[in-house]
Parts: structure tokens; C-alpha cells; sequence
């Protein structure tokens, strides 16, 4: 067996031909291998007569020894802090990878839900979390990632958190103050908070369409 580096025009031997004594199979190591390289595997055989037979060989596979990378999730809170759960439907988060997974495991957890449920998939190189709860307001889910295997085998283990809407935050910017409540009273009657269900910050809106103010 001799394997041959046949990047672009010119072939290369990265191993010359080699012997092995079983049939079955033949493990190679110490190999310097050179990213995004294709690499053909070249065989043989001979009998005790020293008669050889016809090489054959295989269509070549590219050496890749990078690892999965999470490249683009949704909602995306880092890139853009108006990009939150939602608290008025169920919600759906996206982790899309630099390749295809083989393999992976994931949990996922509510700082304020108990009950937090959900279930997971995978299609595309993206894995997406369904939440099946309507979160409650200014909460965090955090997802922990283990275990995520390409296939060539390599790992990545990771923590990312996501939020829910802080309710009643009208300028996005995580945090209720003064300016918001300006702007409430700038959009008024446009604007709908209530009623609501539990304790604030965690509150859990359904607005009905009621605009009124009670006092």
C-alpha cells in the first residue's frame, strides 16, 4: 500500500509502498498530512511467487483536522440586543456549524422555569432547539453543548446562553428605565402590557387588546 498526495498537477508520496501482513487491515501513523489535501491510497497485492496484481486505488479523501465550530445562532443576543426569545410564543433556537455532525449532545435549562421542557434536532449542519414552554420575561436558557463530534472525529464542548424579552422594555436595551417609560407614553394607546401573570421581572404577559388605564 503506498499513499500519494495528488493536490493541483503533481503527485507526491507521502508514504511509499508499504507491507502488511494481514488481509483485513493496516493502520498508519505518523503521518504529516497537510490540510484540505487530497490524498489517494494506492494497493496491491503479491503472492509467494512474487507475482503482482493490478493497482488499484481509491477516488481520494481530503485531510480536514479542524474542529466544529458553532458559526452562526439564532437569536443572535451578541450580534444584536433586540434579538431575544420570545415571551408570546413558543420559540425556536438555531446553532448552525462550520460542518456536518455526526454526532452530539445537548441540555438546555431555564433560570426561572422548573418545567422548562423542549426537544432537539438536527438537519443541515444546524441543530435546533424547540422550546415547548412560553418563557417567562427576562429569563436565561442556557445551552450546554458536549460532545459534538465531526466526522472526522474531532470535538467541541461549549456553554451558550440565550434570553427572553424583558417585558415592557421598549428601547431593547435590557433594562427598564425612565426612557422607557417615556416612550410608552409616546406610543400610547399603541402600546399593550398587560395583563400579566407572576412576579416582575418574570412576569408572563398576555396582553389582550385592552388599552386602559386604571387608577
Amino acid at each position: 500500500m503506498c499513499i500519494r498526495d495528488r493536490t493541483g498537477n503533481d503527485t507526491t508520496d507521502v508514504l511509499d509502498w508499504t507491507i502488511s501482513d494481514t488481509t483485513d487491515s493496516i493502520t498508519i501513523t505518523g503521518l504529516s498530512l497537510i490540510r484540505d489535501t487530497l490524498y489517494n491510497t494506492y494497493i496491491k497485492a503479491i503472492d509467494l511467487a512474487q507475482n503482482e496484481s493490478a493497482i488499484q486505488n481509491t477516488d481520494g479523501i481530503y485531510f480536514d483536522d479542524s474542529f466544529p465550530v458553532v458559526n452562526k445562532i439564532d437569536p443572535d443576543f451578541y450580534a444584536d440586543t433586540s434579538q431575544f426569545l420570545s415571551v408570546l410564543s413558543n420559540d425556536t433556537i438555531q446553532l448552525k456549524f462550520n460542518r456536518p455532525i455526526y454526532s452530539y449532545d445537548v441540555q438546555a435549562s431555564s433560570n426561572v422555569d422548573s418545567n422548562f421542557s423542549y426537544t432537539h434536532g438536527y438537519d443541515d449542519s444546524v441543530i435546533s432547539i424547540i422550546i415547548d414552554n412560553i418563557l417567562s420575561s427576562y429569563d436565561t436558557i442556557t445551552l450546554v453543548l458536549d460532545s459534538v463530534t465531526a466526522y472526522n472525529t474531532l470535538t467541541l464542548t461549549d456553554t451558550i446562553q440565550f434570553f427572553s424579552s424583558l417585558w415592557a422594555d421598549l428601547n431593547n436595551d435590557y433594562d427598564i428605565t425612565v426612557e422607557d417609560i417615556l416612550l410608552f407614553n409616546q406610543n400610547w394607546p399603541e402600546t399593550d402590557l398587560g395583563p400579566f401573570t407572576d412576579h416582575p421581572p418574570h412576569v408572563r404577559p398576555q396582553p389582550d387588546g385592552c388599552l386602559l388605564l386604571i387608577f
